[in-house]
């Protein structure tokens, strides 16, 4: 039976002591099975408000505070308040983060109609990682359904309620939590998705089979105990607890329905990050068929909500609007443009053939010269004007579908994609350069719809260097190509919230000896050899770990190399590579030349890497990359004019799977971090498979995707990019093995379409804000 509340009563009045209980989360008793009684309430206060002294004047006395805290921890899972002592600040914060978002779930699910929720532990029911001290095996754990890739094992916010004929609906959200800027937003919102999907979906919801009976009854089981934790500590209202309690046996027999239907506004689970670099929003995405809410507060805010809610930030919680994305329409025809007689019959075979008559028509189509000239914007009646909203917001044209109905990727609508990053994929000789030269020129005069008409700077990284350097291209886009003498400067110190209270020579120093090593392959003694050798050149003009000497004249690489050469001669791989950077003019070596990167970067800017050695390039992009998201960082988000983001930048990497694999730390968190502060990344590559490194799936970060003509595509390939659930990737795999040049498939967002990409060469004739320039060179 439940220990009953008067007994814990007993435990708190005594001084200094506290009942820790928690019950098997693997287990389907409703019973508490675990209890341990503690005398270190002293000391758990203490630690837990040490961890947030940056917040102290928000969460008030260390009494108050933690006592909340502790109450909750110890419903939640009170193995948690046990095992975080001694543990590092950082996770000490994150486990707080949960039990915290408890209180901000509490009060956002109250959008609900008469519905009690309970909040529940998933990790040691998940157990989708071995962190927790268990084995990975149990009841709806990832190993016991089988499941792969991410997925979210935080909070489930559990519910109930009673129906109009007396019976008992169940309700399940789940909750991933990231906190701070340097998690990935990207990689929670497939977390929670995969969760919902494989999950609750196809296992927890569907069928009434003996398995499927007693999963249920695990999480009824969990509810009910966590449900009388809660009142026991005094976080249910008794009328709450009541519902509960006559709903008892439904509960462990398992006599309620479930009910996937919840406010369309909510969704049917939540990502909530927390983050001190973008504002408060509440908004409802599509994330592989799954309406995910996300909450983004500051880290601040979900601790203020604990200790001393104002009724501001209560009225955000459970009254401001969310902002909700319709769902995307797939287009599951997918005929090609341009197809042959077995990919028809395939086609067929699939079921997504829409009539005789459209067949006749691709037919047609496929039979049409393979250049197919694109109306001008004079020959169209203003052809840009026409599309919906094209005088608001960043877009391009990337083609057409099958019936000629122009595909529009919409950079900066978050709306339409909560993010700009865009991979290209496809084999040699496919389209992939004049696709990329076009999103470049057409991002280059976008500047007019960008919010409050900022440039859009284009920073390119152009391995090959005869396509983008060209001088006919550069004056089309107006832009500069630099081959040597980099106008900036990457041992320039960066000062940002995250930065000023560390010791930023040595921070900057680390980052560049890291660069270094994960592209010539250095091992950690030469890694630290370059790391002294630049403190050592710091030190040389003055600068140390004091602020108050971070205003000094900087150091250049120049500096770096002479001091290098000035302290060893021995001829090993760290040799090689300060020998190459002595002998190639990369970064300019006068200061007084070096240039803020975001101020350089008003437009088109080309980094022609052709001049350089393999290992060479890779250290100029990490090194370059490295002080653009130093300085992203400290510009801080930017603006939202709701829907519209301002874009800042675009990077495009060409030849991307030589930099894929070396895992560089600046590259992995532009790309994941970049949307809130206006930046994109586009990545053109040969494969689907050059997205995920040892240590890296990059392909999770990326929503939007143009995927031409490719030999060796795979369906579980295929399926890591459109979803497991998507029933159509072998007609996607057919669509690109069988099409020609120009054609394939492309995702915007999460709508797929077959499409005709818009090459360079077509754009520039049917421009009009090219054509001026095209009059000129004849």
């Amino acid at each position: 039976m439940f220990i009953q509340k008067l007994i814990l009563i007993f435990f708190y009045k005594q001084k200094n002591i506290y009942v820790v209980h928690y019950v098997e989360q693997h287990s389907i008793s409703a019973r508490l099975e675990s209890i341990t009684v503690t005398q270190h309430v002293i000391q758990y206060n203490k630690m837990l408000f040490n961890s947030l002294q940056a917040f102290k004047s928000i969460i008030g006395t260390s009494e108050d505070f933690s006592r909340k805290m502790i109450s909750y921890f110890n419903c939640l899972n009170g193995k948690w308040l046990l095992e975080i002592s001694g543990k590092p600040e950082l996770i000490m914060r994150e486990k707080m983060s949960l039990v915290a978002t408890c209180f901000v779930m509490k009060h956002f699910l109250n959008r609900t109609d008469n519905i009690v929720w309970v909040p529940i532990a998933l990790d040691e029911i998940m157990r989708a990682t071995g962190s927790i001290g268990t084995t990975q095996d149990g009841l709806f754990s990832k190993k016991d359904l089988g499941l792969d890739g991410p997925i979210s094992d935080d909070i489930l916010m559990m519910g109930i309620r009673r129906n109009d004929n007396d019976e008992v609906d169940v309700f399940f959200y789940p909750v991933e939590v990231k906190v701070l800027s340097n998690d990935s937003v990207s990689k929670g919102e497939i977390q929670v998705a995969n969760l919902y999907n494989n999950g609750f979906r196809k296992v927890l919801f569907k069928g009434d089979t003996f398995t499927r009976k007693v999963y249920r009854a695990l999480f009824a089981s969990r509810f009910l105990s966590n449900a009388e934790k809660m009142h026991a500590n005094d976080l249910i209202a008794d009328v709450d607890y009541e519902k509960v309690n006559a709903s008892r046996y439904e509960l462990l027999n398992v006599k309620f329905k479930i009910i996937e239907k919840l406010p369309e506004e909510i969704g049917k689970a939540a990502l909530v990050v927390y983050s001190d670099a973008t504002p408060k929003s509440l908004s409802t995405e599509w994330i592989d068929d799954v309406p995910v809410c996300h909450i983004r507060m500051m880290e601040s805010d979900c601790y203020r909500i604990v200790a001393n809610p104002d009724s501001a930030l209560l009225q955000f919680v459970e009254e401001s609007p969310i902002v909700v994305t319709a769902k995307p329409e797939t287009d599951l025809s997918l005929i090609p443009l341009c197809c042959s007689s077995d990919y028809t019959t395939s086609l067929h075979k699939l079921d997504v053939v829409e009539s005789e008559k459209d067949c006749t028509e691709d037919k047609n189509i496929g039979e049409e010269p393979l250049v197919m000239p694109l109306k001008s914007c004079s020959d169209d009646d203003n052809y840009l004007e026409q599309i919906d909203g094209f005088s608001q917001g960043v877009k391009v044209r990337i083609g057409k579908d099958r019936k000629g109905t122009p595909i529009i990727f919409e950079a900066n609508n978050t709306k339409k994609v909560s993010h700009p990053n865009m991979g290209i994929v496809g084999g040699m000789g496919f389209g992939k350069t004049q696709f990329a030269l076009s999103l470049i020129a057409q991002f280059a005069k976008e500047s007019e719809h960008n919010v409050n008409g900022r440039p859009i700077g284009m920073l390119i990284f152009d391995y090959k260097g005869d396509d983008y350097s060209t001088e006919a291209f550069l004056n089309n886009v107006n832009g500069q190509c630099y081959s040597f003498n980099f106008p900036f400067n990457p041992l320039k110190l960066v000062v940002t919230d995250k930065t000023k209270f560390m010791n930023l020579p040595a921070v900057t120093a680390d980052r560049i000896s890291d660069s270094f090593a994960k592209a010539y392959g250095l091992g950690q003694v030469q890694q630290s050899t370059i790391k002294q050798v630049i403190l050592e050149t710091y030190n040389d003009f003055g600068i140390t770990s004091n602020p108050s000497t971070w205003n000094k004249l900087q150091p250049t690489m120049s500096n770096v190399v002479d001091k290098y050469f000035e302290k060893y001669d021995a001829k090993d791989k760290t040799y090689a590579l300060f020998d190459k950077l002595r002998d190639y003019m990369i970064f300019t070596p006068n200061n007084s030349e070096c240039v803020s990167l975001f101020e350089w970067l008003d437009g088109v800017k080309v980094i022609d890497l052709t001049p350089y050695p393999g290992d060479t390039k890779k250290v100029i992009v990490s090194l370059i990359l490295d002080l653009f998201y130093e300085e992203m960082r400290q510009l801080g988000a930017s603006k939202l004019d709701d829907p519209y983001r301002e874009l800042r930048a675009m990077i495009l990497v060409d030849e991307a799977h030589q930099f894929l694999n070396k895992d560089f730390n600046s590259f992995r968190n532009i790309i994941s971090e970049g949307r809130m502060f206006g930046v994109g990344m586009v990545l053109s590559t040969q494969n689907l498979s050059d997205f995920k490194s040892a240590k890296q799936e990059y392909s999770q970060f990326i929503l939007s995707w143009v995927i031409l003509h490719m030999n060796n595509i795979t369906k579980s390939e295929v399926a890591n990019i459109f979803g497991s659930n998507d029933p159509n990737c072998q007609v996607y795999v057919d669509v690109v093995s069988k099409a020609e040049k120009f054609y394939g498939i492309c995702k915007i967002g999460n709508e797929v379409k077959a499409i005709r990409i818009l090459p360079y060469y077509e754009l520039i004739k049917s421009d009009e804000r090219f054509l001026k320039n095209i009059e000129t060179e004849g």
